[in-house]
């Protein structure tokens, strides 16, 4: 019974997949309707509420700030940094996608990032390959470290059952990811050959492939609104950040003679919301433009899929015979993430939104395909 129950799972991942986005809460469901009602598997007692209140709260208040013009400003500053030290793209691409990443908790300031890079690195001798494989890295890993990420905050929602909090995932993940990125970009620095000895470079160079592909630089002047969305973003960070970090901080009750102190859960959800509405009324934000958004609408993704497919994973680990649930809870969470990350990276439409903002149009786009050899 338990190669039925695996067969079933498998098959509603890879069906979920084929379609992305929200088909794999979809599948989840369908799947998790097989397993309780003709299986005969128990669910386990209640879907991961924790987890996808987090990832609602956190991405409500990252879908504030392309909406105020905000991720247009951090990328106009990372883009200051690297045109300003173009030798040492091949360490600084990846090290500003990181930062920049882990701050926004989301990685649509790295698909911005990428034609800039690739941009800097033709400028500067450098072949592209390097840094811009680098950067995909670090801006996935990125996501892994950020405080507010929904990455994390399934991770947080799984993990706090067992004792372990924000301030421990992020000692952990955030070191080891750096020096980890730091020793990528060193193992790609000599990667291929130079540009001015690559025949293929030279022979594009020399039919004028690469003069119509440089991009067009516009004068950016952020906003005020821009500039307060990132003000107030970070300080919500920066917030969420010291109460997990100093837990003496705090609130407390006493209930029943017993000192109950706050979540640091219901602590992410607490400041991102509120972060999040004073976005928008600070910066005087439409609801329904932030509703529409690129960055809420992944959220809202992964949302359904933690709701129909991480469940029936739940269900599938805890309730299977056999026991397997008490074993392999470390499992549970390898694959509810790895559902999550297809959800938020499979189903945002990352490309789309890049073409729609005027900054970031299709001209930057189509320099990575110019320079992809």
């Amino acid at each position: 019974m338990l190669f039925v129950d695996a067969v079933i799972v498998l098959l509603a991942i890879l069906i979920g997949v084929r379609k992305g986005g929200v088909a794999l809460a979809f599948t989840g469901a369908a799947a998790m309707a097989v397993l309780v009602f003709f299986c005969g598997l128990r669910p386990t007692a209640n879907p991961p509420i924790t987890v996808m209140l987090i990832i609602l709260a956190v991405t409500i208040m990252c879908g504030d700030l392309p909406c105020a013009g905000g991720l247009d400003f951090l990328v106009h500053i990372a883009e200051k940094i690297l045109r300003r030290h173009p030798n040492y793209i091949t360490f600084l691409a990846p090290i500003i996608t990181f930062l920049f990443v882990m701050f926004t908790g989301t990685a649509f300031i790295a698909m911005a990032l990428l034609p800039v890079i690739a941009e800097v690195a033709l400028g500067a001798g450098v072949r592209p390959e390097r840094p811009l494989s680098m950067t995909v890295v670090a801006a996935s890993h990125g996501i892994s470290a950020s405080p507010v990420s929904a990455a994390t905050a399934a991770l947080l929602g799984m993990l706090i059952a067992y004792g372990v909090d924000l301030s421990q995932i992020l000692y952990v993940l955030v070191p080891s990811i750096f020096i980890g990125l730091c020793v990528g970009a060193l193992s790609v620095y000599w990667r291929g050959k130079n540009l001015a000895d690559d025949p293929e470079f030279q022979r594009r160079l020399a039919v004028g492939l690469l003069n119509d592909v440089k991009v067009n630089q516009k004068d950016y002047v952020p906003t005020k609104e821009a500039k307060l969305s990132v003000t107030i973003f970070g300080l919500a960070v920066v917030l969420i950040l010291v109460l997990a970090l100093f837990k003496n901080l705090l609130p407390t009750w006493v209930v029943n003679g017993k000192t109950v102190t706050i979540s640091v859960a219901h602590v992410i959800e607490i400041i991102s919301m509120t972060g999040a509405g004073i976005i928008l009324y600070a910066c005087n934000l439409k609801p329904a433009e932030v509703a529409r958004s690129s960055v809420f609408n992944g959220g809202v993704v992964g949302v359904m899929v933690t709701f129909g497919l991480a469940w029936m994973a739940d269900v599938f680990f805890c309730r299977s015979p056999g026991g397997t649930g008490r074993h392999v809870w470390g499992i549970r969470a390898n694959v509810s993430l790895d559902i999550l990350h297809c959800a938020f990276h499979g189903g945002c439409g990352l490309d789309k939104s890049m073409r729609d903002n005027g900054r970031f149009g299709s001209d930057r786009i189509d320099l990575i395909r110019y320079l992809s050899f």
